[in-house]
């Protein structure tokens, strides 16, 4: 029985320690979808924007400053406010840049926070847009998508503090 015993313990190590993801990885791989999104945005890829979410029920999208909030819960209600957005002209003059992320991965779920900012492409110090975002993403079938975000407007890019 100890034989046996002294393979199947390192099995079992070995097992465990392999199945975890790379952590590194996936932080990347979310960052990835993120960025994707907003190139999506910019280029008025509502294709390849729609390809990013999980597209159900559940999914929301949360606006918030100011002004108050916007609750936009299910795909049919997300998917109507990001046409709206992208029937608009003036996309192609901005760039996007993410800034101060917080990512947690943990098997297939991850949540991101970070500074949303958005530039005029003919001015770059020009600050078009500037809120926090926070994401939720799922893993399906080896796929993250998005299936929550959230976004306060914030005034100058220098006011966020992380503690």
């Amino acid at each position: 029985m100890k034989p046996t015993l002294f393979l199947i313990v390192p099995m079992a190590v070995f097992l465990t320690i392999s199945c975890q993801p790379d952590t590194e990885a996936e932080k990347e791989a979310v960052m990835n979808i993120l960025q994707q999104e907003a190139d999506a945005l910019i280029a008025g890829d509502f294709d390849s924007f729609k390809e990013l979410h999980l597209q159900d029920e559940l999914e929301s999208r949360i606006e918030m400053g100011i002004y108050g909030y916007n609750v936009f819960k299910g795909w049919d209600k997300v998917s109507e406010l990001i046409k709206d957005f992208l029937s608009t002209p003036h996309k192609e003059n901005y760039k996007n840049k993410k800034e101060n992320c917080i990512i947690k991965v943990s098997r297939n779920s991850a949540w991101v926070t970070c500074d949303n900012i958005w530039y005029s492409n003919s001015n770059p110090d020009e600050i078009l847009y500037n809120n926090l975002q926070i994401v939720f993403l799922e893993k399906v079938k080896g796929d993250w998508k998005i299936s929550l975000s959230a976004y306060y407007s914030k005034g100058d890019v220098n006011l966020m503090t992380i503690h």
